[in-house]
C-alpha cells in the first residue's frame, strides 16, 4: 500500500516539476520576446524623433513579428498603432489602413482599452490620403458620434473640420460649410485662433466655387484677423491680396491694409 502511494506521489512529483519546468521555460521565453520587441519599439521612436522614417517603420515591423508569435496582445496593439502612424508620415496609405485596422479588430476581439474615437479618426485620416472618401466619412462620423457624447472633448474641432474636408471633396458644399461651422464653435472654445482662421479660409474658398463672392470676402476677412491674432502674418498678407484683388475685380474700394 506504502509503495503504491510513494509511486501515485512520485508520478505527481515528477509531472509537477515537468509542467513548472515548462512554465519557466516559457516564461523566460516570453520575457525574452518581451524585451527585444520592446527594444525595436524603443528604437524606431528614436528613429522618428529624428525623422528617419523607413528605418523606423522597419524597426517597429521586426517587433510585430515578434508579439504576433509570441501573443503580446496589449503591446501588439501599441505596435499596429505606431507603425500605422509612421505609414501616414510616410503616405503609405495602404500599409497605415492594415495597421489601424488589424488594431481595432484586435481591441474589439480582445476588449483592451484604446480610445475608439482616436482610432476612427486615426484610419478615417489614412483612407482621405487613400483617396477612398466614402470610407473616409464612415470612420470619422463614427469618431463624431463617440466624442459629441463627452463635453468640450480635444478632437472634436479637426473631425468636424475633416468632415467638411470631405464633404468638400464629394462636392456637398452645403454640408461642408455646417461642418466647418460646427468646428469654428469648438475652435472659439478652445481659442484656437489659428484652427479657426484656416477653417474661415476654407468656408471662403467654397463660396468661391459657389460664385458667391460677397460672401466669401466676409470670411476671408475674418480670417485674416485671426491669423494676424495668432501670428501668422505672412499668410493674413496673402489672403489680404487676394481679397483686395477680388474687390479690384468687382470695382469696390473697400481695400484690405494690414
Amino acid at each position: 500500500m506504502i509503495d503504491i502511494l510513494l509511486s501515485i506521489f512520485g508520478s505527481l512529483l515528477a509531472t509537477g516539476i515537468i509542467s513548472l519546468f515548462s512554465f519557466l521555460v516559457l516564461r523566460t521565453k516570453f520575457n525574452r520576446c518581451y524585451k527585444k520587441a520592446k527594444f525595436h519599439l524603443k528604437r524606431s521612436h528614436a528613429l522618428e524623433k529624428a525623422r528617419q522614417y523607413d528605418d523606423a517603420f522597419r524597426e517597429i515591423e521586426k517587433s510585430i513579428v515578434i508579439l504576433e508569435e509570441n501573443q503580446n496582445h496589449k503591446l501588439l496593439l501599441e505596435a499596429y498603432v505606431h507603425i500605422g502612424d509612421i505609414a501616414c508620415k510616410l503616405k503609405n496609405w495602404d500599409s497605415s489602413i492594415r495597421y489601424y485596422t488589424l488594431c481595432k479588430e484586435s481591441a474589439s476581439n480582445l476588449k483592451h482599452s484604446i480610445d475608439p474615437d482616436v482610432l476612427y479618426f486615426k484610419l478615417g485620416i489614412a483612407f482621405i490620403g487613400a483617396d477612398l472618401m466614402d470610407d473616409a466619412f464612415i470612420c470619422i462620423d463614427q469618431a463624431r458620434v463617440i466624442q459629441e457624447k463627452i463635453n468640450n472633448h480635444p478632437l472634436l474641432a479637426q473631425t468636424y473640420s475633416r468632415l467638411g474636408e470631405i464633404e468638400w471633396n464629394r462636392g456637398h458644399l452645403e454640408i461642408a460649410i455646417e461642418h466647418f461651422l460646427r468646428a469654428i464653435n469648438c475652435q472659439e472654445i478652445i481659442r484656437d485662433r489659428r484652427s479657426q482662421a484656416a477653417t474661415r479660409t476654407s468656408i471662403g474658398d467654397i463660396y468661391m466655387e459657389k460664385n458667391n463672392i460677397q460672401e466669401s470676402i466676409q470670411h476671408y476677412r475674418i480670417a485674416i484677423d485671426l491669423f494676424q491674432d495668432a501670428g501668422d502674418y505672412s499668410i493674413s498678407k496673402l489672403l489680404a491680396s487676394k481679397v483686395n484683388d477680388l474687390l479690384a475685380s468687382g470695382n469696390e474700394t473697400n481695400k484690405v491694409t494690414l
